[in-house]
């Protein structure tokens, strides 16, 4: 089964965060998506036996399904956003950026398209579910070509706009070969090879990587970076990601990799896989930096939720949830959730536009546990055709739970030092370094960044937390004996 799934839930327990956005898209496209969800949720629970081989693999297609919707969420909003900036100041940055969205829009809709079509022959055995699955494929394509003839338009808008001064460029970064397969440019590093990347886009691949440097590099980092230079994961990266043991009290569970795995760095926590520059700006940075201490905690039947996710909730943070104090029930047993912008995400809310949830900052040690609201989760929930969610019951989780459940999660105030590695086929020169770098420098800024439309760790925290970008530093002594 979905290795996620919320226990006792029904088989349509992620289909729900499938439906895009309302408002994001015209309504003549959320009709067949209705048809998926009461298609998927209609077969009773025996039809997909959680020992059939075929239902585990159901399932996981359709976790995939729901983290490219919430992508596709994030970058519909990013995208409005934009929109309206640039209809507010018709200038050629803001259509730079307002076409970088589209763009993003585009390639997110591309792989929604894929994961409908992986999702369509693994319910081979459950045709109303296969046909659900190729109409909601359908409409994705739609709306794609809907979205491309959009971008296509405001294009012919931005051609036409007088051009503006622009900033001199950075001086490039001294550029240090330490192996055939690692370069330093200033503050990132460039690990060379398609190795690398294959291993990379591996489940808990960023781990090979970590393994790579720590053989040449000084055990600096709390975060590391992972960027894949041209290569984008098709889970956004969470796959690939690696969260390591730390003995940090207050979490929940242990982390699901013990510190043994990278005995040369006894310092650092996680390890996020991003595929391009725009995952260190628009997401899943912040997702990947939230998941090194949340997901872990557990309840029965309503925690964990799908994908290490807060699921049926009302947190409302980076991991998903409706916003807070959402959940109305509207007839016994039967629950109405609003969403942060329109449905609410189970395992995440919209790319780095979303502010993390004060149960996220407590957990990342950066929020007093008494200053925590309480958050109630749905009890083995069953999202329902409609729109709707049966469940069981509430859970409840408010300040004094989370100490005498879990124990308490000390403040961390210092800053966590970050590193960014891109990964590329081919070495890159020292302008598509400075590119990443300039990336990395504005999403670990301490103050907002220059983009209204997102979120740099500073903005998401409330000014709480502080990234420090770590200049990598070479072990002494002989290299590059165990390169490969």
């Amino acid at each position: 089964m979905y290795p996620h799934k919320v226990a006792g839930a029904s088989d349509a327990s992620e289909v729900q965060a499938t439906a895009p956005r309302r408002g994001g898209i015209h309504r003549k496209w959320l009709i067949p998506l209705v048809f998926l969800v009461g298609a998927c949720a209609a077969p009773p629970r025996r039809e997909t036996p959680a020992a059939d081989p075929a239902a585990a693999a159901y399932h996981e297609a359709l976790g995939q399904v729901t983290l490219a919707t919430g992508d596709v969420r994030g970058a519909l909003a990013l995208r409005a956003e934009r929109a309206a900036a640039a209809e507010r100041a018709p200038t050629p940055s803001n259509c730079r950026r307002l076409l970088e969205a589209a763009d993003l829009l585009g390639r997110h809709r591309d792989r929604l398209d894929v994961a409908y079509a992986d999702l369509a022959a693994r319910a081979a055995p459950w045709p109303r579910r296969a046909r659900a699955a190729e109409v909601a494929a359908a409409t994705t394509r739609a709306a794609a070509a809907a979205d491309r003839a959009w971008r296509a338009a405001w294009e012919a808008r931005c051609v036409g706009l007088p051009p503006v001064a622009e900033p001199e460029p950075a001086p490039p970064a001294r550029v240090r070969s330490l192996c055939d397969d690692l370069r330093l440019h200033g503050r990132a590093v460039n690990v060379i090879g398609p190795a690398w990347a294959d291993r990379a886009l591996r489940p808990a691949g960023g781990l090979a990587v970590a393994r790579r440097l720590a053989r040449e590099l000084e055990d600096d980092l709390d975060v590391l970076f992972v960027v894949l230079d041209g290569r984008r994961p098709e889970d956004g990266g969470h796959r690939s990601g690696v969260y390591l043991e730390r003995g940090t009290a207050g979490l929940g569970a242990p982390a699901p990799t013990p510190p043994e795995a990278l005995p040369g760095w006894r310092r650092l926590r996680s390890v996020v896989v991003l595929g391009g520059a725009d995952g260190l700006r628009r997401g899943p940075s912040l997702r990947g930096l939230a998941l090194a201490h949340a997901g872990r905690l557990t309840l029965p039947g309503c925690l964990p939720g799908p994908g290490a996710g807060w699921g049926w909730s009302d947190i409302g943070g980076q991991l998903g949830g409706a916003a807070p104090g959402s959940i109305e029930e509207v007839a016994p047993g039967r629950f109405r959730l609003r969403g942060l912008r329109g449905d609410p995400g189970l395992v995440a809310n919209g790319g780095n536009s979303v502010p993390y949830a004060p149960l996220e900052l407590y957990l990342m040690g950066l929020l007093p546990r008494q200053e925590v609201p309480a958050a109630t989760f749905l009890r083995h929930p069953r999202p329902e055709a409609d729109g709707l969610v049966a469940a069981d019951g509430l859970c409840r989780l408010d300040a004094a739970a989370l100490a005498v459940r879990f124990g308490e999660r000390p403040l961390d105030p210092d800053p966590w030092r970050v590193g960014v590695a891109v990964v590329s086929d081919r070495p890159l020169d020292s302008a598509a370094m400075a590119q990443y770098r300039a990336e990395a420098i504005a999403f670990t800024a301490e103050g907002p960044d220059d983009d209204p439309a997102l979120l740099n760790f500073f903005e998401a925290t409330g000014g709480r937390g502080r990234l420090a970008l770590t200049a990598p530093r070479p072990r002494p002594g002989e290299r590059c004996t165990e390169a490969r």
